[in-house]
């Protein structure tokens, strides 16, 4: 017989373990999980090894509306985008741990012209419209997926890799059209070796680098073929050459004119613990070689590239009772060469033609700096939940360019910083988590843009190059111009009934405004509202 004291005794012990069972999923946060050790971020898989939590896996579908003309020469005024992502930290031995994610995003921007490259960053050259009567519906759709998995081998020496590959392709709907096929490859192997001490106990990781882009242009027209549709070969700074659409060249109709770009590298990392204080570092070289065309002796490869890579990552963390501080440090710096070939045509006894190579003629020096300085936060954390996360950050980057078209060369030189805060409250109740975050930032640029220069006084019969103005002075607006935005978002999460699901629903809104309206652009603001749904478990 049972008594009815032990019977109420029980009954509670059982609603009470249901609660905590349902409290330890809503406690649950992955982004925060992802960021409590720099390691499981790294490009060195082997130190997945080093995942301290169960495992922890999060998806979300996404969709975003934005309006407003305060935007880059290349994107659009006027974009939807829906977006679908899962991650996962899976441990699946005492030995081996394993990171994935997949993306999908699709992309429909109006009233776009600019760039016919998937992105115009870091490009050794660019192919834009030279014109702005000819915008139209451009749409992209990219493809990630990422695999890594880290092994412990022996009493802490672990060993790892990663795979990231990504697949894009960018179209645009309206004459002078275009089809961009992206393939993006990177491919990691690397180390982990603890040095125990009890004075000062560190990690070592080293691991390989390799990266290979491919991305495939093909230029046609659907309309009339006896308009004449112009592009203009960007050497650097809106500086170069013009080619009209036709049957050779860069934009040659019946040829997929490929850029091709390969990386090798070498990363390093260093990690000190020493309970409540930690230290992350990690430095990486790639050296970067490609090309623009086909390398074979019956076509022509148009140019030829190569650049020095250089990151660096650090991140000093320490842990005070129920709280978490960390600051953040990143460098990164890319300096770029760009030379076009010269060349003429053949005929070999057979009647078939091929090319004879010359001295190659610079185009562009180009050199890329940015970094970010990030102060984090998460104050009175509750399993994996932060009470508060207070964020701030300082991100600046510095471009220097200078392309030539002997005797004329031109320079750019702008310098860009944004100052961003941010604060996330989550509200704890019985049956979820409310979340509320408020984000604004400051962004403002300096620099002129562009100064001409001659190496000797140009002939006669010498043609100053050909540029683009109204590409040119809109990003340079862009990039100077003081600008401010404002964003908060709210979210709730709740157990999905029947299922081990934390699922959310979130509501973002974002406004961007700059002080004055410019020439160039189509306007000095740009708003956009984002609803996501998603579950982390």
């Amino acid at each position: 017989m049972f008594s009815p004291r032990l019977i109420i005794i029980s009954a509670i012990l059982s609603v009470a373990s249901s609660c905590y069972g349902q409290d330890s999923l809503l406690l649950r946060n992955y982004q925060f999980v992802k960021r409590t050790d720099a390691w499981l971020t790294s490009q060195n898989a082997a130190g997945l090894t080093r995942f301290a939590h169960p495992s922890i896996s999060e998806a979300e579908l996404s969709l975003t509306k934005s309006k407003g003309g305060m935007v880059d020469w290349y994107q659009s005024p006027d974009f939807l985008q829906a977006a679908a992502n899962v991650e996962s930290f899976t441990r699946i031995s005492q030995r081996a741990v394993v990171f994935g994610a997949m993306t999908y995003d699709n992309y429909s921007g109006h009233d776009m012209a600019g760039t016919a490259f998937v992105s115009p960053d870091h490009k050794p050259f660019d192919i834009v419209e030279d014109s702005l009567v000819n915008t139209g519906t451009k749409h992209r759709d990219i493809y990630r997926l990422t695999g890594a998995v880290g092994v412990n081998l022996w009493r802490g020496l672990a060993a790892g890799i990663r795979l990231d590959y990504t697949a894009a392709n960018y179209a645009k709907y309206k004459d002078l059209r275009h089809k961009s096929k992206l393939m993006d490859m990177q491919f990691t192997a690397g180390i982990l070796l603890p040095l125990t001490s009890h004075l000062l106990p560190l990690n070592i990781g080293a691991n390989y680098l390799y990266r290979r882009t491919t991305e495939s242009l093909v230029f046609s027209l659907y309309g009339h073929e006896d308009k004449v549709y112009k592009s203009l070969i960007d050497y650097g700074t809106f500086m170069g050459r013009v080619e009209q659409f036709g049957s050779s060249g860069y934009t040659d109709k019946g040829q997929e004119m490929p850029l091709v770009d390969d990386y090798n590298g070498l990363g390093l990392q260093l990690s000190i613990v020493h309970y409540p204080l930690s230290i992350f570092t990690s430095l990486t070289y790639a050296r970067r070689e490609g090309y623009y065309g086909r390398k074979s002796p019956y076509t022509i490869t148009y140019t030829n590239h190569h650049a020095d890579l250089l990151m660096f990552d650090a991140r000093l963390s320490w842990t005070i009772r129920r709280s978490m501080f960390s600051a953040d440090l990143t460098l990164n710096s890319e300096n770029l060469e760009n030379q076009a070939n010269t060349y003429r045509e053949l005929t070999n006894e057979s009647g078939a033609h091929y090319y004879e190579y010359y001295d190659p003629v610079k185009t562009a020096n180009k050199l890329w700096r940015n970094g970010q300085l990030a102060l984090t936060a998460d104050l009175g954390v509750n399993g994996d939940l932060p009470t508060w996360t207070l964020m701030a950050s300082l991100d600046w980057q510095n471009r220097q360019q200078t392309s030539y078209l002997y005797p004329y060369y031109r320079r750019q030189h702008l310098h860009q910083t944004k100052a961003t805060l941010s604060a996330t409250r989550n509200i704890l109740t019985p049956k979820g988590v409310w979340t509320f975050s408020l984000t604004t930032a400051y962004q403002k640029g300096r620099g002129e843009p562009y100064t001409d220069y001659t190496f000797a006084e140009p002939s006669s019969k010498q043609n100053a190059p050909a540029t683009m103005d109204a590409w040119l002075w809109r990003e340079y607006q862009y990039m100077v111009a003081p600008q401010y935005s404002l964003g908060g978002s709210i979210a709730y999460a709740f157990v999905f009934p029947q299922t081990r699901l934390k699922t959310h629903v979130r509501l973002s809104a974002t406004h961007h405004k700059a002080n004055q309206t410019y020439e160039y652009n189509n306007g000095k603001d740009c708003t956009s509202l984002t609803l996501a749904v998603g579950s982390t478990f």
